[in-house]
């Protein structure tokens, strides 16, 4: 799953949705700084 977010995401953009009400902490920005910070 994380190998076809980030081929998805280099070839365009990918929206990460979220339910939380805080917009700093939640699983869309935890995940978005995994898939950037993780190297292959």
């Amino acid at each position: 799953m994380v190998k076809l977010l980030r081929d998805l995401a280099a070839k365009g953009g990918v929206t990460l949705l979220y339910s939380a009400s805080d917009d700093e902490c939640n699983q869309a920005v935890a995940l978005r700084e995994y898939l950037l910070n993780r190297k292959e």
